[in-house]
Parts: structure tokens; C-alpha cells; sequence
């Protein structure tokens, strides 16, 4: 309805914030992670199918448009952010995510792999409570914290990621 063609989630370092990995640099930590949320395959559940007693197939459907509109918002994004790394093979990546994480910059993603990845890089920076999440579309917006941060029945709430 909003024409939503990028999921932003900027992974970053806080001051005062312990990140689990002792590596110094660790305190560098600086990305942003871009999916695009209309389409892949946690958009495609209408296009699943059984194909015998013994499997099912899933069709994920990625257009030309949106991928355009995704990757030119990352080009702008990239241009005014700290330019690093390259263009890694997803596989590779996640493990240098986890081994060097202060070496990214801007990734664009499919919607399942944008955020798998964006879920574990948060564990990086404390929590899924330190990270922001916007959903860009042409003429409308919508901030929301990712899933996980919310504290139910605690009798307390942090509000980090929504302030972020």
C-alpha cells in the first residue's frame, strides 16, 4: 500500500555499550544492512506448493523495479557513509561478519537474507535493543525497533532501539 522498497537497519557500535567480541575494533562497528521487504521469499508464501509426499517447492519472486530502487537508495546511502569492503559472495560474508565486522559498509540483501544477517549482526552491537529499523518508500516512511526488543510482563522497557 506505502510502496516500501527498502528495510534499513544501520548496525552500530554505542559508546558504553560492551559488544561480545574482545577484539578492539569491535568498538568500529559501523553498517548498514538493506533488504528489501516486499519481495524474496518471506513474500512469496502464496506461491508455495507441494510437489509430492516428500517435498514442497517455494518461488520467490525479486523484480527488476524494486531491486533498481533498492540498490540506487544503497548507492546514496554507500556514497555518504564510510566506503570498505566489496562485493562478498554471501556465504564468505557472514563469516567475516562474525570475524571482522568493522570491514562493512552497505549491504544490500534479499528480504530473508537481509534478515537473518541484520539478526545476527545485532548480537554483535548488544542486542537486538540497539538496533533501529526504518522501512523507506518514495513518498512514505515507517520506524519501527526490530522484532525481539520488546519486554512483556517486566514491569520495564527498553526503549533504545525505538528511540534510535
Amino acid at each position: 500500500h506505502f510502496h516500501l522498497f527498502a528495510s534499513v537497519r544501520p548496525i552500530r557500535a554505542s559508546p558504553g555499550v560492551p559488544v561480545p567480541l574482545a577484539y578492539p575494533k569491535a568498538k568500529d562497528i559501523d553498517l548498514v544492512i538493506l533488504l528489501g521487504p516486499t519481495e524474496g521469499l518471506f513474500t512469496g508464501r502464496e506461491n508455495g506448493e507441494n510437489t509430492d509426499d516428500e517435498g514442497a517447492r517455494e518461488t520467490q519472486t525479486i523484480t527488476h523495479a524494486t531491486s533498481e530502487r533498492l540498490f540506487r537508495f544503497a548507492f546514496e546511502i554507500t556514497r555518504a557513509h564510510k566506503v570498505r569492503g566489496g562485493p562478498p559472495l554471501i556465504d564468505a560474508m557472514v563469516l567475516d561478519l562474525v570475524r571482522r565486522p568493522w570491514g562493512f559498509d552497505v549491504l544490500p540483501t534479499e528480504n530473508i537474507y537481509g534478515d537473518n544477517i541484520s539478526d545476527l549482526t545485532t548480537g554483535l552491537i548488544g542486542g537486538m535493543g540497539f538496533a533501529a529499523s526504518v522501512y523507506i518508500g518514495e513518498q512514505h516512511a515507517g520506524f519501527n525497533p526490530p522484532h525481539g526488543t520488546g519486554i512483556t510482563g517486566q514491569g520495564y522497557a527498553k526503549p533504545t532501539a525505538t528511540i534510535l
